[in-house]
């Protein structure tokens, strides 16, 4: 049995088997923007949570790309490249592999060089002239700090009058590096790709959305960036105070899309499609030893608003945590996908049913009791019931008492709890 869902293959882009939630059609339409386009860099940002398949639709429209040949396709990961110091070399790096012609190579790396001395130049004045103070000895330092002080100004001002001076050989400066990039493809469009922008170091992700807008805006090159924008206001708050971010960002965002989602009919929705694909892929069986099991955790996780990424989270616990039963009661199987479920997607309340403190109320709502069919409603009542009252309190409400081997009355979550102590 596989514990994790293997990595897709993304082949020849998408097809029936890996395009599960049907989201061709938003990469369609996005050509389609892109094609007609005659903005100079247009920008479109792709908004979605945290796992809930950004990376797999862009690295299969990638691919998408490649095969139909129609434009050229530039894939960068800001998570990936954050290490790096400065965001105009790090895009820069990623267009220049693409570039076939070695004229056109030549040229791009001419004009790229003259933008790292346009961005570097006084920043490395300043820092130079900075760094003498260094070499002065502490006892040396009130007597010429002073003049350090006066030269350093005096230097910052040379470079202030040389900017204005030269505002327009700057203009022309970009102008050429904007018509280099143009030219890297030929007749063909550039549609730039930036995953990951929300994970990536806060300053080198503001930093590209800075450099993309001012030095990277081309007629030819289409820029999609892929981030969870509720996360990513709050990098832009945190450097900038409490400014609109939704403003910011249209700064430099012409347009939103997001994931496309299967409708919530016929019981087929996003997570319910996702569930029988992780089922598939994971080999779960519903006629094996854990079917109870499997089949709860797929009823909750159906009626939970959580992520792929949380749904595949929860299957794998769910099977490191049986590991060790060989055969387990309904009651047990109910129990450690309750468990399973309640780790990933409601930490608060697995905490709570720890420490004993958590009420069968609490644990209703965390799973969403309400909307789950009479049938597996009737039994996971049975078991949350045996785990937080009393036989008399159970007596009293008519739910049966579960018993253990002993005749002692079984409580199935806090035993469940055992199969998760070494789980974090």
């Amino acid at each position: 049995m596989k514990l994790l869902l293997p990595e897709l293959n993304y082949g020849q882009g998408f097809s029936f088997n890996n395009d599960i939630f049907g989201r061709k059609r938003l990469s369609k339409q996005l050509e389609r923007i892109i094609s007609i386009s005659e903005d100079d860099g247009l920008v479109i940002a792709l908004d979605d949570k945290w796992g809930n398949g950004k990376t797999t639709f862009l690295k299969l429209w990638e691919n998408e790309i490649i095969t139909n040949n129609e434009y050229e396709v530039i894939y960068f990961d800001a998570f990936k490249n954050d290490y790096q110091e400065d965001a105009f070399l790090a895009l820069a790096s990623a267009i220049y592999p693409s570039i076939k012609s070695p004229e056109k190579k030549s040229n791009y790396m001419n004009a790229a060089k003259e933008i790292g001395k346009l961005l570097w130049k006084p920043a490395l004045r300043i820092a130079t002239r900075v760094s003498t103070v260094g070499l002065v000895k502490g006892s040396d330092f009130e007597e010429i700090g002073e003049v350090i002080e006066e030269n350093v100004n005096d230097q910052i001002e040379k470079i202030i009058e040389e900017k204005l001076q030269k505002a327009e050989e700057e203009k022309n400066i970009i102008d050429t590096f904007r018509a280099s990039i143009e030219k890297v493809s030929g007749d063909k469009k550039i549609i730039f790709i930036i995953d990951e922008l929300d994970r990536a170091r806060p300053d080198f992700s503001l930093e590209l959305l800075e450099k993309i807008k001012h030095i990277f805006n081309a007629k030819s090159v289409f820029f999609i960036l892929a981030m969870n924008k509720e996360q990513f206001t709050k990098t832009i708050q945190k450097r900038y105070g409490q400014i609109d971010a939704d403003i910011y960002l249209n700064k430099f965002i012409h347009f939103w899309f997001t994931l496309p989602k299967l409708e919530q009919r016929f019981d087929k929705s996003t997570t319910y499609e996702f569930i029988e694909y992780l089922s598939r892929e994971l080999n779960l069986k519903m006629n094996g030893d854990f079917k109870y099991a499997i089949s709860t955790l797929k009823n909750l996780l159906k009626l939970s608003n959580c992520s792929l990424r949380e749904c595949e989270r929860c299957f794998s616990i769910l099977i490191i945590s049986s590991s060790n039963e060989l055969k387990s009661s309904e009651a047990q199987q109910v129990s450690i996908a309750i468990i399973s479920y309640l780790k990933i997607i409601k930490p608060e309340t697995f905490k709570k049913i720890e420490t004993n403190s958590a009420s069968a109320e609490e644990i209703f709502k965390a799973i969403n009791k309400d909307n789950i069919t009479e049938i597996s409603k009737t039994f996971i009542e049975k078991v949350i019931y045996n785990s937080t009252l009393s036989e008399q309190e159970m007596v009293k409400m008519g739910v049966m008492p579960i018993y253990d081997d002993w005749h002692e009355l079984k409580k199935p979550l806090q035993c469940a709890l055992r199969n998760f102590e070494d789980i974090l």
